[in-house]
């Protein structure tokens, strides 16, 4: 088992971690382990969380007493598991700046095909950024504004945190119960899934 301390800054005025910041600093210090260009990475957060965290490594699955955040990463043959508890010593003392309205603002939504559309040719913002803040966009405006919602699980079939420089979309395949499930695209391919769930 592997131990690794991740750090946080808070995004925009959030006083708790956002999850796009989780899937960033999970795939950076797994890079730095050496697994890059993986084929599969599932994100699954359980739980807002206000401090810095504790991630440990295997190569079984192993649930951490108190985990708020699990992921699987699959590379070549090789499979490793993440379980991530909340580390209530260490406070986050910095918030950084995120205007969600820049994405928002080139985002089309049609609401008789459910699917959502960026379009900003200068895009700067990365992937992950983009998919949530467009995935919360489509839930509060095609789905249920009276409701808060979180990204729950995403799934995907190939490293995203780079910027892409081609349309990226998503379509809405599934609502279960407080779930809502998006097939996520890059021009024509199919990079991963995203879940949103409300908030009670």
């Amino acid at each position: 088992m592997k131990q690794i301390e991740l750090e946080f800054s808070f995004k925009g005025d959030r006083n708790y971690v956002h999850g796009t910041d989780i899937y960033k600093e999970i795939v950076k210090n797994l890079d730095a382990l050496g697994y890059n260009n993986w084929q599969y990475f599932e994100l699954n957060i359980r739980k807002i969380t206000h401090h810095n965290m504790t991630c440990f490594l295997t190569d079984k699955k192993q649930n951490q007493e108190g985990e708020v955040v699990s992921f699987i990463l699959e590379k070549d043959t090789n499979r490793i598991f993440g379980s991530i508890i909340e580390n209530t010593d260490k406070l986050i003392e910095s918030n950084y700046s995120f205007n969600e309205n820049e994405i928002n603002k080139y985002c089309i939504i049609d609401y008789e095909q459910e699917t959502i559309t960026y379009t900003n040719p200068q895009n700067t913002f990365t992937t992950i950024d983009v998919i949530i803040s467009m995935s919360k966009l489509y839930l509060e405006n095609a789905v249920d504004k009276s409701v808060k919602w979180f990204f729950r699980t995403v799934k995907f079939l190939r490293p995203i945190d780079e910027i892409e420089t081609q349309q990226i979309w998503m379509k809405k395949t599934v609502q279960k119960h407080r779930i809502i499930g998006f097939d996520v695209y890059v021009g024509n391919e199919l990079i991963g899934y995203a879940f949103g769930a409300s908030v009670s």
